[in-house]
């Protein structure tokens, strides 16, 4: 049965919490120094064809994804594409912990060019984690010299 929707006022308030943008949005340079780091969960919200390198994105240089990056398309966020609304918290939540998201971890988001990785910082955010996200996502991580790029399924 469909919930019966009523009108409500949403006011947006800037989070005082958030200092500077670099709390929430990380660039190239963070991912590079940090991307070994043990507290920190790495998460590609691409499909699984862009993340393990099978597709080459368009305007992609170099396909595959960021070392010790796993897998979380988006997509799986929802329902289904016909019902497009979030699975339970608790769904979630083992989604993201099976991917190496935990309470203890820096979850950092990233895509192709930012947009996808939103709807998961979005959703890392409801969940409660820590969250930032890689803006410049792998566009820019894949055009920068001396980046490193993996193909595969680290989890396989």
């Amino acid at each position: 049965a469909a919930p019966e929707i009523k009108a409500a006022k949403f006011t947006p308030k800037v989070n005082p919490k958030v200092v500077v943008v670099r709390d929430v949005v990380r660039d190239a340079s963070w991912i590079a120094s940090n991307v070994d780091a043990p507290n920190i969960a790495l998460i590609d919200a691409r499909p699984a064809e862009d993340y393990t390198g099978a597709k080459t994105g368009d305007g992609l240089p170099r396909a595959g994804h960021i070392p010790g990056a796993t897998n979380v398309y988006w997509m799986q966020n929802l329902s289904s594409s016909q019902n497009p609304v979030m699975k339970p918290a608790a769904e979630l939540r083992k989604m993201y912990e099976a991917a190496g998201a935990t309470p203890d971890k820096k979850v950092v988001t990233y895509c192709r060019t930012g947009m996808q990785a939103s709807h998961s910082y979005f959703t890392a955010k409801y969940l409660g984690y820590d969250v930032t996200m890689y803006d410049g996502s792998f566009m820019e991580w894949s055009k920068t010299e001396g980046l490193p790029v993996v193909t595969g399924d680290k989890r396989k």
